[in-house]
């Protein structure tokens, strides 16, 4: 708009002093539309990159943190734990295999999106991650005992929700606080818990009714 109006005066007197006044006037406006435009750049392009993160950091299937954000964390967590209270759980579905088996991958996709709503209800507030096809984590920051009161917590929603589903929810969960190994960093304390959510999964499929070809 600026350039217009400067461009019709320019035609209507063209005196020096005037020629000089309007192709300043010109110049000026240009430099404040190429300014604007910049900062539109700039704006769109801080736009882009923040949706492109979040795309990026959310896993697309349950809308938890992705393995991605998951992996950041633990590099970037590097340090021992020794001044922090917190508890890794490491949580992952039993029988995942035979419902993609029997029922076709979407039906395996309903039951991983039905525990991650569990996981969500359960840890309300703190990070969990989904790992990989049927493996989450979740990191909770308090006392020990906040970190036991959550896991059967995870126990009593697992339950509460398989009341209203066709298909059954059962996960395996293990957790491991941070003073247990105070000079570790986070990926070390997410291997115990990775390791007792094992232990946890053998029991499932110790029992006769749960076939291990199922997993």
């Amino acid at each position: 708009m600026f350039v217009f109006v400067a461009a019709g005066v320019l035609t209507q007197d063209l005196s020096d002093g005037y020629i000089r006044t309007a192709g300043l006037t010109i110049n000026i406006a240009f430099t404040i539309l190429i300014l604007d435009y910049q900062i539109i750049d700039l704006e769109t392009s801080d736009q882009t990159i923040n949706q492109k993160e979040r795309i990026i950091l959310t896993d697309p299937l349950t809308g938890l943190k992705s393995r991605y954000a998951y992996e950041a964390l633990l590099k970037n967590d590097a340090s021992p734990l020794r001044e922090r209270q917190l508890t890794a759980f490491s949580i992952d579905i039993n029988g995942l295999k035979h419902v993609n088996d029997t029922y076709g991958h979407a039906a395996g996709d309903i039951l991983i999106k039905s525990a991650a709503q569990i996981i969500q209800k359960t840890f309300v507030g703190n990070p969990c991650y989904r790992t990989g096809g049927d493996e989450f984590a979740v990191v909770v920051y308090g006392s020990e005992d906040r970190g036991q009161e959550l896991l059967e917590k995870l126990s009593k929603e697992e339950q509460r929700a398989n009341q209203n589903l066709q298909l059954k929810v059962s996960l395996a969960a293990g957790m491991a606080f941070s003073q247990e190994n105070p000079n570790g960093n986070m990926k070390e304390l997410m291997i115990i818990a990775d390791q007792r959510m094992y232990n946890d999964k053998r029991k499932y499929y110790m029992d006769p009714k749960h076939d291990r070809r199922r997993r």
